[in-house]
C-alpha cells in the first residue's frame, strides 16, 4: 500500500468519524428498526443494541435476521450479491443490504441513527465478482439511471476493486464517463440522494 494510499484512507475515515461524532450531538430515539420503505419517520430510528459485534480487520459472516441498519430495513442476508457492511471501533458493526444504503448510513448519520463510534473498515461487493472487498479502496460507478439495471432498492452504486474496470464499465455506456467513477470519500447527502433519496427526504420530515 503506497503513502498516497494510506493517506487517503486516513482522511476518509477521519472525516467519516467526524460526521458520526457531529450526529452524536443530535437526538437520536431507540425504537425497534423494523421499518420499511414506506415506514413514516418516527418508525425510522435504529435500536442501537442491534447493531451486532465485529472486531473490525476483515469481514464477518452476515447475520441471518439482521435487518438494514437504519435505512431500509430490509434484512441483509436476502441479498448476498449486493449486500455490505462496516466496523465501528467500538467493536460494533452496521449492515446493509446494498451499497446504496451503506453510503446513505457514512454520508448523512443524523438521517439513519449511525452510531456516534468512529468508522474502521468498509466492505462492499464488487459488481462483477460479488466478493466483499475494501470499500476505502474501491471505485464506485455512480448511474442515476434506475432503468439500466434491475437492483434492490432500485438503484446503488456500482463498486469495483479496480478503477479499470469501472471504467471499463462505464464505456459500455454514452451516458457514462470516467468522471462518474468516484472514491468512497467523494460521497456526499446530495450523491446518496441519487440513490436513497426517498429514505433520506423522509428523515428529515
Amino acid at each position: 500500500m503506497t503513502g498516497r494510499t494510506v493517506s487517503h484512507r486516513r482522511r476518509f475515515l477521519y472525516s467519516v468519524g467526524a460526521a458520526v461524532a457531529v450526529a452524536g450531538c443530535l437526538d437520536h430515539s431507540s425504537d425497534d428498526d423494523t421499518d420499511n420503505a414506506g415506514a413514516d419517520d418516527e418508525d425510522r430510528t435504529v435500536d442501537h443494541d442491534e447493531f451486532a459485534s465485529h472486531s473490525g480487520g476483515s469481514p464477518r459472516e452476515f447475520p441471518g435476521d439482521h435487518i438494514c441498519n437504519g435505512v431500509c430495513g430490509m434484512a441483509v442476508a436476502d441479498f448476498p450479491d449486493w449486500n455490505a457492511q462496516l466496523a465501528h471501533d467500538n467493536d460494533r458493526g452496521a449492515f446493509f443490504c446494498t451499497s446504496g444504503c451503506l453510503i446513505s448510513y457514512l454520508v448523512a448519520p443524523d438521517h439513519v441513527g449511525a452510531l456516534e463510534s468512529a468508522v474502521t473498515d468498509v466492505w462492499v461487493r464488487d459488481f462483477e465478482t460479488g466478493a466483499l472487498i475494501d470499500g476505502t479502496e474501491a471505485h464506485y460507478v455512480v448511474d442515476p439511471d434506475d432503468d439500466r439495471l434491475d437492483e434492490p432498492m432500485g438503484l446503488n452504486p456500482r463498486p469495483f476493486a479496480d478503477r479499470a474496470d469501472a471504467v471499463a464499465f462505464t464505456a459500455n455506456d454514452q451516458a457514462l464517463g470516467d468522471s462518474d467513477v468516484i472514491g468512497l470519500d467523494e460521497f456526499d447527502l446530495e450523491t446518496a440522494m441519487v440513490f436513497r433519496e426517498y429514505q433520506l427526504r423522509a428523515a428529515e420530515e
